[in-house]
């Protein structure tokens, strides 16, 4: 079999993108105010399409090439670490999503966190959280590139153009409008192309039974002996926190009311579970066929061994979806961040009008710094701890501590913040150092991060403090009225 995708491959890939860029200009005509621009019509979103642009936003190429390539090194003790996701969706289904109506006219987190903490909470938040969207999208176009020459044979260089400039021209034209519904295109071919693989992989290597003889026992332990189990734990932990980030505030606010919030996290947590089995069963299928493989390639040799002509080109167009989807989402977040978080409030005379003009503008700014950065770094995965470090430890607690209803002084969040900052940084330092006693920072971090909100509030005055909402008390938002 040629190392390069036939003909009708390729054609089918073009066909998907070219939809995909169809489906973003069309249905973001009319988009003409910020509140639009950032979260889409008045009148919300049907329930399926907000499923799928909260799925699609993050599931990408670490949750699809990334997880199969880990199952293929360490087994499926990886899957059982990525159920943490599924727990994850489910709390924030209980903690987050019934208080989606109080956020009712805001139109991202650092609208959220200015309401809580002030004005400064604000701004601090956009930065992180273009900080996080921006890097996010530079590794998504970093594996775009790496498909593209891997199966077709483009250059880097031109592979981030189309790859980038596709996702830049929707997200320009219509904002969260339009990638809401390619998100919905996106998730279609996701939906069908991810289980199709595993499918075909099991069959190739000669069914279910050869499939299970041929794994090694040791691949299907969920919970072996050796000294990753103790990072695979934390990495559980982490992934059960409800990990609000931008992308998934932006689909918060995008509900109609708490109701339809509540259903698209639980939707959300049970379908990405799901895919999540069928690319762990794909990397456990390339260790069937072929043990020497590196484990980044364990998802495509699946494809050019199972798939027959066409369908492997359906298969790599779901990969594609997989990545655009969650670039265009972080593209969008970061421009709202920019534009919202940090240069209004620093210039706050600016009218609606020219405020989405500047998140249009900041848009194809920050694509096209993304296509920079894939160009300049040889790994850009490496800065996604980056990205990780600026959002979790110094924002997520206080977040979550405000959408409860726990809220605090400006000088109270920015003990919280850079508490949590410092700590993640300290730890990251120490196992560079080779002292640190676990490879994980990010939960002692945001644990820190709350437990210094949470003592800095008691020195506050009373009207700073706000009241805890307890989400497990009363009815729940699905019960009848």
């Amino acid at each position: 079999m040629s190392d390069r995708l036939l003909t009708l491959d390729f054609g089918v890939v073009a066909l998907y993108l070219l939809v995909t860029l169809i489906v973003g200009i069309v249905k973001g005509r009319g988009v003409k105010t910020m509140e639009q621009f950032a979260i889409g019509p008045l009148d919300r979103y049907a329930t399926v399409v907000l499923v799928a642009t909260l799925l699609s936003s993050r599931f990408g190429g670490t949750a699809t090439v990334g997880v199969s390539g880990r199952v293929f090194r360490s087994g499926m003790i990886l899957f059982v670490a990525q159920m943490g996701t599924f727990a994850g969706y489910m709390l924030m289904s209980k903690i987050v999503a019934p208080y989606a109506g109080r956020f009712r006219g805001m139109v991202s987190a650092g609208d959220m966190m200015g309401s809580f903490y002030g004005g400064s909470a604000r701004i601090v938040t956009g930065i992180a959280g273009v900080c996080f969207c921006l890097v996010g999208l530079s590794v998504q176009i970093g594996a775009v590139c790496y498909f593209c020459q891997y199966f077709f044979g483009i250059s880097k260089l031109t592979s981030a153009i189309i790859g980038a400039e596709i996702v830049v021209i929707y997200t320009w034209f219509g904002g969260s409008r339009s990638v809401a519904y390619t998100d919905m295109v996106q998730f279609c071919v996701l939906a069908i192309s991810i289980p199709l693989i595993a499918i075909m992989g099991v069959y190739s290597v000669g069914g279910t039974h050869t499939f299970l003889n041929q794994v090694p026992s040791e691949k299907l332990t969920l919970f072996p002996e050796g000294p990753e189990r103790r990072d695979f734990m934390w990495l559980f932990l982490f992934f059960c926190l409800p990990r609000l980030v931008p992308v998934d505030v932006q689909r918060l606010l995008m509900a109609r009311d708490a109701r339809q919030a509540v259903i698209a996290f639980q939707a959300t947590g049970l379908i990405r579970a799901f895919l999540t089995f069928c690319v762990a069963c794909i990397g456990l299928i390339a260790l069937c066929s072929k043990t020497s493989l590196e484990p980044d390639q364990a998802f495509f040799h699946v494809v050019k061994i199972a798939l027959p002509e066409g369908c492997r080109g359906f298969a790599i167009a779901g990969l594609i979806a997989a990545v655009m989807s969650s670039a265009d989402s972080k593209l969008s977040s970061a421009a709202i961040h920019l534009t919202h978080d940090v240069i209004k409030p620093l210039v706050p005379r600016i009218s609606d009008f020219n405020e989405r003009l500047i998140a249009q503008v900041t848009t194809v700014v920050l694509g096209n710094l993304a296509i920079l950065f894939v160009l300049i770094f040889d790994s850009i995965f490496a800065l996604k701890i980056v990205s990780l470090v600026a959002w979790y430890p110094p924002i997520l607690s206080p977040l979550l501590l405000g959408i409860m209803g726990i809220k605090a002084s400006s000088r109270a969040f920015l003990l919280s913040s850079c508490s949590g900052f410092v700590m993640a940084l300290a730890w990251k330092f120490a196992e560079i150092r080779g002292e640190g006693i676990l490879k994980f920072p990010l939960v002692p971090s945001i644990a820190i991060s709350a437990a210094v909100l949470l003592i800095a509030r008691c020195f506050d005055p009373p009207e700073k403090r706000g009241r805890f909402d307890n989400p497990f008390a009363g009815k729940s938002p699905l019960s009848p009225k």
